[in-house]
């Protein structure tokens, strides 16, 4: 975020001369994984008729909150950026999210964290003595120790179903759905 208040997205807009439009712009905050989250969300808003276009923007501009201290992170993260129109696919067309699932473990989260500027410890608490509060701090070796005792079972996630998505690119043909047991199951996956 380039500051906490208005959302980026309110910023991005006016950014684009679209001050007037009325349009609505928001931001989804999923740190690192925020374009993904974003992603997932906008599509089923799209799909479900509720928007048209999106323009989902996710930035990161890592540099800005890295504590150079930690060499383990700050040789990790980079700037970067991206910002895809995401519309509905034509009914002839194959490109389409095949799958989602999002999963969140929460008992890392304190593992990768940025501490202050929230309400926790808000940005008028600064001190040079509390400096490190507002610059990124990772537990490298436990994040990763983390994440690899949950990816066992990543491959199959039993809330999230299994889908796979078949799209042929024949003519009269549109995609098709099949799930463990069902022989032709009607498409339910998110299409744009």
């Amino acid at each position: 975020m380039e500051q906490p208040i208005p959302c980026t997205a309110a910023l991005i807009q006016e950014a684009m001369g679209q001050q007037h439009s009325g349009v609505p712009a928001f931001d989804i905050n999923s740190t690192c994984l925020s374009f993904v989250a974003g992603l997932d969300v906008m599509s089923y808003m799209v799909e479900a008729g509720r928007y048209l276009r999106v323009l989902l923007v996710s930035t990161e501009i890592a540099s800005k909150g890295l504590n150079w201290k930690q060499k383990e992170s700050a040789a990790l993260f980079g700037d970067g950026a991206a910002a895809p129109v995401i519309a509905k696919s034509g009914p002839e067309e194959c490109s389409r999210i095949l799958s989602t699932c999002i999963e969140t473990y929460s008992a890392g989260a304190h593992l990768s964290e940025i501490r202050g500027g929230g309400s926790g410890r808000p940005a008028g608490a600064f001190a040079p003595e509390t400096a490190e509060y507002y610059l990124f701090d990772m537990q490298g070796g436990a994040l990763v120790s983390d994440g690899l005792q949950e990816a066992a079972g990543f491959y199959e996630p039993p809330s999230c179903g299994g889908r796979v998505l078949h799209c042929e690119h024949q003519a009269g043909h549109s995609a098709s759905e099949q799930r463990d047991g069902d022989a032709a199951a009607e498409p339910q996956a998110s299409h744009f």
